[in-house]
């Protein structure tokens, strides 16, 4: 079966009312987010560096995915921009919350049931979105073929069950696999259950999305091959801007900030360290908006070609400098 097929026997007409929903939700999660940073907790938002990542790519996720909505309700990208929008603000709020929880103890409301939000379901729904599901069906919003489709319910499937095996651990003190640890009871936990249980289904959720976006991505190189036409400038933007992510991410955090500044001695690099690593996150978190947006409406779609040379010519000359400037320091 090939993907016109597939997208003939599997096409859901969302109603597009729940993109408003979605949209109007994530907005109230947002000034949630703002109003526990200000009037209610006095933290300082701004070192606060997820929530303040969150609350700024959740609208513009959200925003994108119901434009796409509107114009073309049965279009699944943007429905999973409408989900990864509502992941982050969602994710962010009840973080602010928790961390409320410390500053001022009269607000224990549905602490417990928040926490189990956060340390549960918050690394599925940002996740799964974002790096398995939209490679997996970018650009048409289907998969690649009837094998593929099979592919996405298996990795689904899957991490349901990873997510499942979360949701009962007798507490959230032991890392969750993303990094999230809470000192809190589980409300819906089984005291029982052995020691090994968080870290083991922890492990297998990050194995499964790990697996699942690496497989996506072999599909999309797939379907560029295959492709012609808009739809692989549209697979072209969404390739340079991977390339660019990773790129960034690895030789402005990881070698320049990780391995590089510590080097230095006599200088308080901690801010920099901070203050540059937010600025990759929101770099990464609102570059996959910008890109999706412009492939799906085919704003200057073949101006690909242009910037990559660009680039290439560019990156490579800041590449040669900072690295002759690195030598003779």
């Amino acid at each position: 079966m090939d993907a016109t097929i597939a997208r003939k026997r599997y096409h859901l007409d969302w109603p597009p009312w729940w993109a408003l929903g979605v949209l109007l939700l994530t907005l109230g999660a947002v000034g949630g987010v703002i109003w526990l940073n200000a009037r209610v907790c006095s933290l300082q938002f701004l070192s606060l560096e997820y929530p303040l990542v969150g609350t700024i790519s959740g609208p513009a996720f959200v925003g994108l995915g119901f434009m796409i909505a509107r114009r073309r309700p049965a279009h699944r990208i943007g429905w999973l921009c409408l989900a990864t929008g509502a992941g982050c603000a969602l994710s962010d709020l009840a973080e602010a919350y928790l961390t409320c929880t410390l500053v001022e103890p009269t607000m224990a409301a549905g602490v417990a049931l928040v926490a189990w939000y956060q340390y549960t379901l918050m690394p599925v729904l940002i996740i799964v979105p974002m790096f398995v599901l939209l490679p997996l069906w970018f650009p048409t919003g289907y998969p690649l073929s009837a094998g593929w489709r099979k592919f996405s319910v298996i990795v689904l499937g899957l991490l349901g069950i990873a997510t499942l095996g979360s949701a009962i651990v007798p507490d959230f003190r032991q890392s969750n696999g993303v990094g999230t640890t809470i000192p809190l009871t589980n409300p819906l936990g089984i005291g029982s259950l052995p020691i090994w249980w968080a870290g083991a289904f922890g492990e297998l959720r990050n194995v499964v999305a790990i697996g699942g976006t690496l497989a996506a991505i072999g599909s999309l190189i797939v379907r560029f091959r295959r492709s012609n036409g808009d739809e692989r400038q549209q697979i072209k933007w969404f390739a340079y801007f991977l390339a660019s992510a990773v790129t960034l991410q690895l030789l402005v955090f990881e070698l320049l900030l990780v391995r590089l500044l510590p080097q230095f001695s006599g200088i308080a690099w901690e801010p920099v360290f901070q203050w540059s690593y937010l600025l990759v996150l929101l770099s990464v978190f609102l570059g996959f908006p910008l890109m999706i947006g412009i492939a799906i409406f085919k704003y200057r779609l073949y101006d690909i070609d242009l910037l990559v040379n660009r680039t290439l010519v560019h990156g490579s000359l800041t590449l040669v400098i900072t690295t002759l400037y690195l030598l003779v320091i």
